[in-house]
């Protein structure tokens, strides 16, 4: 049985990316392991996170250079996510008959708030 250590998970989030499967065949134990043994010592689990924020930032990072090149998607992407604010939302419309009358749904989010149906 591999005996499993603060200083062995550690050094197995490390550039890992917070993926468990990541970390359980760097330590030689199962993802089931690495659940349970993070339920002993969750204060543990900040280290998985800090590395999730990390290759989150990564991603940020590589989007936004991508807006620099004037990359279409990219652009569109920011807009309308982090752009919301400034009224780059995007509509979702359906019509849903019932009894042969028409319906129709428009469901906004805006600034994360849940949906609003109107």
């Amino acid at each position: 049985m591999v005996k499993m250590s603060k200083k062995k998970y550690k050094d197995a989030v490390l550039d890992s990316g917070g993926v468990i499967t990541t970390i359980a065949n760097r330590m030689g134990v199962t993802r089931k392991a690495v659940y349970d043994w993070l339920n002993r010592y969750p204060e543990m689990l900040k280290f998985k996170e800090q590395e999730e924020e990390k290759i989150l930032d990564m991603a940020e990072i590589s989007l936004f250079s991508q807006v620099k090149s004037k990359d279409f998607g990219a652009t569109k992407y920011i807009l309308s996510t982090k752009g919301k604010n400034r009224g780059y939302i995007e509509k979702s419309e359906q019509i849903i008959e019932h009894q042969g009358e028409g319906i129709k749904f428009i469901i906004e989010r805006q600034n994360g708030d849940p949906p609003k149906v109107k």
